[in-house]
């Protein structure tokens, strides 16, 4: 099985950064390989309807990652209520990669949960065919301490971002099944 995480995000070192080295962690512990695409360290063009984007190699890494995965995870800062630039413009280049495949999202707010993310992304994930996980992380105030490894601090934010990786793999291995 392979999971494609999609960083979106704008800076190094963030806590989606951390976020996403525990979740490769907990998929390559279900024997899961993981790519992760971060936009930060591989970054995009502009999307400009109709323009070809063939000869950028970031582009061409984004659409053959997401192709080869069996599952996808989305991650993002909440900003304004809703999903980064950054994830919106790396999701512009995909239509096909998402038909059928199971997707797991994850937001990180500053301040309350996600919910506004969360909801933009699930609603990107159906226009793009993609079957939403039952399971999400969102993190906010008391919720996004991470320890050094990436995992979260707090017993009971941890246990559920392992049942959402969890829950990611228990539906790739249905529907490929």
């Amino acid at each position: 099985m392979r999971i494609m995480i999609l960083q979106g995000h704008n800076k190094p070192h963030s806590t989606l950064s951390g976020l996403c080295g525990h979740f490769t962690t907990l998929f390559e512990g279900h024997g899961a390989d993981v790519d992760l695409f971060c936009v930060h360290a591989q970054p995009l063009p502009l999307m400009e309807e109709g323009a070809t984007y063939d000869a950028d190699p970031h582009v061409a890494q984004l659409k053959a990652s997401m192709k080869a995965a069996d599952a996808i995870v989305l991650t993002s800062p909440e900003y304004h209520g809703s999903v980064s630039g950054a994830l919106k413009n790396a999701l512009d280049f995909l239509w096909p990669e998402f038909s059928g495949k199971p997707v797991m999202l994850a937001a990180v707010s500053g301040g309350v949960l996600p919910h506004g993310s969360l909801d933009h992304m699930a609603g990107i994930v159906r226009t793009l065919h993609g079957v939403l996980s039952p399971e999400v992380v969102g993190l906010g105030r008391g919720t996004k301490e991470l320890d050094a490894s990436g995992a979260p601090v707090e017993d009971k934010t941890r246990d559920r971002v392992a049942k959402a990786c969890a829950a990611l793999v228990e539906l790739t291995r249905k529907l490929s099944a």
